[in-house]
């Protein structure tokens, strides 16, 4: 690769992005310095961020990829390097996790981090959709059809936390996603199937295990969010306790 392939990214992307150096490519690492930007939720890119192309081969990105805004470009291609020499099985299985963590009535701080992290990311990818391939699009779709269908049929008294943590951030794209009844008549055929650093989070998959990126300011938030709720709830507790007091003493 070497000179010749971060060469060619250079070259390309001037061809599409004259006079902006949001990315640069040296030494075969990608870099980005154009402005931090979310793209959903707890999905973005960072100024700063770097990665490495490996052995991906910058000949397979196609023009509709080039085309994309600077942030999106990359935020394309570092997931779908990303997903490069990952297994198809492994993304199966991560596919299954979340089924799983779906259908469990009590979840764990990391288990709804991990669970919130994946619907943002497929949100995300819905935004670059007609310019995903490979793995990256094998994995959108296999979201849309495996997981969408569960949402979308779910039992209303059988609401567990995994589905009411994620019903409000998936319920708007449902019901405005044209595709919704073909995802349901397929659903019984994808059954069968089944059976056979920084502001915002990376989803990464890895043939060991699932990792997020150490992006602590986000969960640092969603943490302190439930502690002042908490907080709030006793406060109120509290309160109602002493007005009950003195009432009491007041009558006796």
């Amino acid at each position: 690769m070497g000179e010749v392939e971060y060469n060619e990214f250079n070259n390309m992307y001037k061809q599409y992005h004259n006079n902006d150096y949001s990315l640069v490519c040296h030494n075969n690492i990608l870099y980005y310095d154009g402005d931090t930007k979310p793209i959903q939720g707890f999905i973005g890119v960072v100024r700063g961020e770097q990665v490495n192309l490996g052995n991906y081969r910058v000949r397979v990105i196609d023009p509709d990829i080039w085309k994309l805004p600077p942030y999106l470009l990359f935020f394309n291609l570092r997931e779908s390097i990303n997903l490069h020499n990952i297994d198809i099985n492994v993304i199966n299985q991560e596919l299954d996790n979340i089924i799983s963590l779906i259908n469990k009535n009590k979840l764990s701080e990391y288990e709804k981090t991990k669970l919130i992290n994946h619907i943002d990311y497929y949100l995300a990818l819905k935004q670059i959709q007609s310019t995903l391939r490979g793995k990256l699009d094998y994995y959108y779709n296999s979201f849309t059809q495996k997981v969408l269908p569960i949402i979308i049929k779910n039992n209303s008294n059988n609401y567990t936390e995994g589905y009411k943590l994620i019903y409000d951030k998936l319920y708007n794209e449902i019901i405005s996603n044209p595709a919704v009844d073909n995802i349901n008549e397929s659903s019984g055929e994808e059954k069968g199937k089944q059976r056979t650093h920084n502001k915002y989070k990376n989803v990464h998959f890895s043939e060991d295990q699932y990792l997020i990126d150490d992006f602590e300011d986000n969960k640092k938030d969603f943490l302190n969010n439930t502690a002042a709720y908490i907080n709030a709830v006793i406060i109120i507790v509290l309160t109602v306790a002493i007005l009950f007091g003195i009432m009491m003493l007041i009558i006796r």
